[in-house]
C-alpha cells in the first residue's frame, strides 16, 4: 500500500461515509429521544417509531464494519503515523462504549445516559471526519500564524462544550414529562441545594419537580450564554480567515450558514418547546458544525 494513492482515496471515502452514518445515528437517537419522552407534538405511526429504531442500529452497525475496514488500511499504510493510530484507538474506545451503553442502558432515564450517546456520538463523527483528513494529500494546507490556528482550536473546543451542555439539558428534560417543561420555576441566578441535586445527571428521574424545573432553566441559561460565546468565536474566526487563509476563505459561508442555523434551531426549541424536527435538525446541525470546526482546525496546523 505504500504510495497507492487509490488505498488512499478509499480510506478516506470510507472515513467520510462512516462519518456520514453517525450523522443519521444522531438523527435517529434524537427521534427516538424525543418521541419516547411523548414530546413529538405530532401523533406518529407506530411503524415510523420502528423504522427509525431499525435505521438506528442498521447504521450503527455499518459504523462499525467500517471502522473495521478502515482499521486494516491505516494498520497497513506507509508511512506509519502515530496519530492516525492514534485516531484509530479513540474511535475503537468510543465504537465500544456506545455499543455497551446501548446494550445495557436500552430504555434507561438518566441524564447521564443520553450525555454519554450524544457527545461520544459527535465525537465518533469528528473523529472519522478528522482521520479522513489524515489521507488528504496536505498540499493545500496552510501554514498560518500562530494565533489564528489557536482560535480555530478555542471555537472547536467551545463548541465541544455547547454540545456536552446541550445533551445534559436533553438528558435533563428527559425525565420530565413534555406537557410540564413549559411551566415556569424559580428563576434565579444559582441553583440552590436541591437543583444541585437535580442536575445530578447520575440521578434517578423525580418527575416535574420544583427543583427539576429550575435546575432545567438554570442550564438552559447556560447553554444559551455558552452560545454567544460560540457564536462570537467562529464570527470572530471567519473575519480573520477572510484576511489570513487564503483558500480557506470558501469555507466561511458554510460555517456561518450552519451556525446562523443552529442558533435558529435553539432559539424555535426554548420559545415553541421541544419540537420534535427542530430538535433532530439541533442535533444534526450542532454535528456538522463540530465537524466543520475540526475540519478547518486541522488545515490550519502548523507543519
Amino acid at each position: 500500500m505504500n504510495g497507492d494513492t487509490r488505498y488512499t482515496r478509499l480510506a478516506a471515502n470510507l472515513c467520510g461515509l462512516a462519518a456520514g452514518l453517525m450523522l443519521l445515528v444522531l438523527a435517529a437517537s434524537a427521534f427516538i429521544r424525543i418521541e419516547h419522552n411523548g414530546c413529538a407534538n405530532i401523533a406518529f405511526p407506530a411503524t415510523l417509531s420502528m423504522m427509525f429504531r431499525v435505521m438506528h442500529r442498521v447504521a450503527a452497525s455499518a459504523v462499525g464494519m467500517l471502522l473495521i475496514m478502515v482499521s486494516y488500511f491505516v494498520l497497513n499504510s506507509r508511512p506509519v503515523l502515530r496519530s492516525r493510530r492514534a485516531l484509530l484507538l479513540m474511535l475503537w474506545v468510543l465504537t465500544i462504549f456506545l455499543a455497551l451503553l446501548g446494550r445495557y442502558t436500552a430504555g434507561g432515564t438518566l441524564p447521564a445516559i443520553v450525555i454519554g450517546n450524544v457527545v461520544a456520538g459527535m465525537a465518533l463523527a469528528a473523529l472519522f471526519w478528522r482521520l479522513r483528513l489524515s489521507f488528504v494529500a496536505p498540499a493545500l494546507w496552510q501554514r498560518p500564524e500562530r494565533s489564528l490556528h489557536a482560535l480555530a482550536g478555542a471555537s472547536r473546543s467551545l463548541a465541544a462544550f455547547q454540545i456536552w451542555l446541550g445533551s445534559w439539558s436533553a438528558g435533563l428534560a428527559a425525565t420530565i414529562e413534555c406537557r410540564s417543561l413549559s411551566a415556569v420555576g424559580d428563576l434565579v441566578l444559582w441553583p440552590g441545594g436541591a437543583a444541585w441535586r437535580a442536575l445530578n445527571p447520575f440521578a434517578p428521574a423525580r418527575g416535574a419537580s420544583q427543583a427539576a424545573l429550575q435546575a432545567m432553566h438554570w442550564l438552559t441559561a447556560l447553554h444559551a450564554a455558552s452560545a454567544i460565546l460560540v457564536v462570537a468565536t467562529v464570527v470572530l474566526l471567519c473575519r480573520r480567515l477572510r484576511h489570513a487563509a487564503g483558500h480557506l476563505q470558501r469555507h466561511c459561508p458554510a460555517l456561518l450558514a450552519l451556525l446562523a442555523m443552529q442558533v435558529m434551531l435553539g432559539l424555535v426549541m426554548m420559545v415553541g418547546g421541544r419540537i420534535l424536527l427542530a430538535g433532530v435538525l439541533h442535533n444534526i446541525v450542532a454535528a456538522l458544525l463540530l465537524v466543520k470546526l475540526v475540519d478547518i482546525h486541522f488545515r490550519l496546523r502548523r507543519r
